[in-house]
């Protein structure tokens, strides 16, 4: 443990990462703790006590913009926004209307906007898919990290800790280099991606995952300080919480059924009214703009269009060798053994799988652990794993004694081995 004597004299902060030897607890005391700190966040604790506090900073506002049009990829709609309501690199964007008015295409629109006028190295999208399901031909292009559908339970959770490490690891880098804002931070030190979140259809999150909730209030609340966007679509303004609705700075409003909602989303429409035209919508800005959305790509109907869509992705997929941005970790249905057995590279560290939180290969690491048990019921794959371990560990610098059940399950290495017995043969 650290002392609060240590944490005070060196100002330490939560998430900072302490090094420094350590003795064997006392009588009385549980824990083993810190002797003396020699870095912090790896550099000299001078240093790091001397720096002004993050809450201290004097904090940077957007002064810039994600755009959306130029050269072939412009449309109606992606320049009106542009024009009259800029996506600044700090703002959350809000899409309102009813069901088949044009939300869904319009934030196809707005990825393959982004897709076009930035690199997988400056943008990193990913999608949240809870209404038609209709996004997933968006995560074909190489700047889409992830799609996830709501009824992805363990996709969902592994998103929520992709993005909340993601914040903390910005967090720390910001404050390490004395910086509050995504531009500031890049100046000095180089690359880091901005991360836009486009969620279709937000309001079925709140009810099928409550955790949810609290990740997204913080993106909308200090999001645009790391650099993390969020645009999301809803079929109402009613329902959104609060917290997240009130860090709501952009915002489009297609066909509506109570007229009055209008203003409080994209503020006073003086009157007018959306004609019957599907992807007709106001935009926020000093008053309320009418504007047509455009499609997303060329054809007569979804199929061409997702069609072209592909060939894009693929063509900058193609064209793209630099970074790519982190996949959501979900684990495979099925774990080849032969692929993990090819990482047993220090003889007393065993992979045995693959790890659920990280999606890595898990190790048994045998320096200290002498004894290795392996249970289960009966046909839940306790011997497959054993006989693993086995094909992966044995060679001539290994010496592998086998004790056999009457079912034979290591009767394979009966003659390789340096000992076998079965539980039949009292002799052996």
């Amino acid at each position: 443990y650290v002392s609060q004597s240590q944490i005070r004299l060196f100002g330490l902060k939560t998430g900072d990462t302490v090094e420094g030897p350590i003795r064997p607890p006392k009588e009385g005391e549980k824990y083993f703790p810190l002797v003396r700190v020699e870095k912090i966040n790896g550099r000299d604790p001078e240093f790091v006590r001397d720096r002004v506090q993050f809450e201290h900073l004097t904090p940077l506002f957007a002064n810039e913009k994600f755009n959306l049009c130029g050269g072939k990829s412009t449309t109606m709609a992606t320049r009106i926004v542009d024009l009259f309501s800029p996506i600044g690199k700090g703002q959350r964007g809000l899409i309102v209307a009813q069901p088949k008015t044009g939300k869904t295409v319009l934030l196809k629109t707005l990825v393959t906007s982004l897709c076009r006028h930035y690199t997988p190295e400056d943008v990193n999208i990913y999608v949240i898919d809870c209404g038609g399901w209709s996004m997933n031909t968006m995560s074909a292009f190489p700047h889409v990290g992830g799609d996830v559908l709501d009824v992805e339970e363990e996709k969902m959770a592994k998103f929520q800790k992709l993005i909340n490490d993601e914040f903390d690891r910005r967090r720390r880098l910001f404050l390490e280099n004395v910086v509050t804002s995504l531009a500031a931070y890049r100046e000095p030190v180089g690359k880091m991606p901005a991360i836009v979140i486009m969620i279709d259809n937000i309001m079925p999150i709140f009810d099928l995952y409550p955790d949810m909730e609290d990740l997204l209030i913080r993106i909308s609340r200090d999001g645009a300080t790391y650099g993390i966007y969020l645009v999301f679509t809803a079929n109402t303004n009613t329902g959104i919480r609060y917290k997240i609705i009130q860090n709501v700075k952009g915002a489009v409003a297609f066909e509506l059924t109570d007229k009055g909602d209008y203003s409080g989303i994209v503020g006073r429409v003086e009157g007018k009214f959306l004609p019957k035209t599907s992807g007709r919508a106001f935009y926020k800005g000093s008053s309320a703009t009418e504007f047509q959305t455009a499609w997303y790509a060329d054809g007569n109907n979804e199929v061409m269009r997702a069609s072209q869509t592909k060939a894009l992705a693929a063509q900058m997929c193609s064209a793209w060798d630099g970074p790519l941005p982190r996949v959501i970790p979900v684990m495979p249905e099925r774990v080849e053994f032969d692929a993990i057995a090819r990482e047993y590279k220090k003889r007393h560290t065993i992979p045995l799988g693959i790890s659920f939180d990280t999606i890595d290969t898990a190790f048994a690491k045998m320096q200290k652990q002498y004894c290795f048990m392996v249970t289960g019921s009966i046909g839940s794959g306790k011997s497959a794993l054993l006989k693993n371990i086995a094909k992966t560990i044995l060679n001539e610098d290994n010496l592998m004694y086998f004790i056999d059940s009457s079912k034979n399950t290591f009767e394979e290495f009966r003659y390789s081995a340096a000992g076998y017995a079965s539980d039949k043969d009292d002799e052996a």
